[in-house]
C-alpha cells in the first residue's frame, strides 16, 4: 500500500508529480514492489493528489493494469476501511510505503519475504524510520484505526512506527532510501 497523500510539492495539476530523472516517485515503487512480486498494489491518496495523479501516472503509459486507487477524507471511505476489506479477503499482511521517498529494490525485497512471525517489520537508519514497513493484519488494523483523516496518513505512519508496537526492526543504510522533497514544496 502506497501512501501518496499529500506528495511533497505536488499539489494537482498545477505541478508536476516529484521525479527521479524522468519517473515519478510513485511509479518508481509502483515498479519496484511489482518485479518484488507484490500481488496488489494500492495507492493511498486524498482529494488533493487523487486523480491528477493517476491521471499522471497513466500519461506515462508504464502504470500495471494491476494497481488500485483509494481516496481517503472528507467523508469518503478511511484507511481502516480498506484495511478490513484486506483482512476480509484473507490478506495476512499489509505493506506501508511513503509515497514521498525513493527505495533501493532491495528494500521492497525485504518487505516481501517477511514471513509474518511477529507484529510486523519495519525499515530503519539510526532511530528514524524510513517510511516502509510490512505489518500482520492485527498490527495493520491498529495503526489504520489511529489515522485521523485530517493529517497526512504518511505522517501518522512515521509516528505510530516510533510507537513500537512490537516490531522487529532492519537497520538501512542511508545509500538505500531518501525522502524526496522539492523547492516548491508547500
Amino acid at each position: 500500500m502506497i501512501l501518496a497523500d499529500r506528495l511533497s510539492g505536488y499539489w494537482g495539476r498545477q505541478r508536476p508529480l516529484p521525479t527521479v530523472g524522468a519517473t515519478p516517485i510513485p511509479l518508481r515503487i509502483i515498479l519496484g514492489l511489482r518485479k518484488a512480486r507484490f500481488q496488489r498494489i494500492f495507492v493511498v491518496t486524498d482529494r488533493m493528489t487523487g486523480q491528477s495523479a493517476e491521471r499522471a501516472l497513466l500519461r506515462t503509459r508504464r502504470l500495471p493494469d494491476s494497481v488500485e486507487w483509494f481516496e481517503i477524507g472528507n467523508g469518503r471511505p478511511t484507511l481502516v476501511d480498506l484495511v478490513v476489506r484486506l483482512a476480509a479477503a484473507g490478506v495476512d499482511k499489509i505493506s506501508f510505503i511513503s509515497g514521498n521517498g525513493t527505495y533501493h529494490p532491495m528494500l521492497f525485497q525485504i518487505l516481501g519475504k517477511w514471513n509474518g512471525e511477529d507484529a510486523g517489520l519495519l525499515l530503519r537508519t539510526g532511530q528514524n524510520p524510513v517510511g516502509a514497513c510490512v505489518l500482520n493484519s492485527a498490527s495493520s488494523h491498529t495503526f489504520a484505526a489511529s489515522v485521523h483523516s485530517d493529517a497526512s496518513t504518511t505522517s501518522q505512519l512515521e509516528a505510530w512506527l516510533l510507537r513500537g508496537h512490537g516490531l522487529t526492526e532492519v537497520e538501512v543504510t542511508d545509500d538505500r532510501w531518501q525522502v524526496v522533497r522539492t523547492s516548491s514544496a508547500f
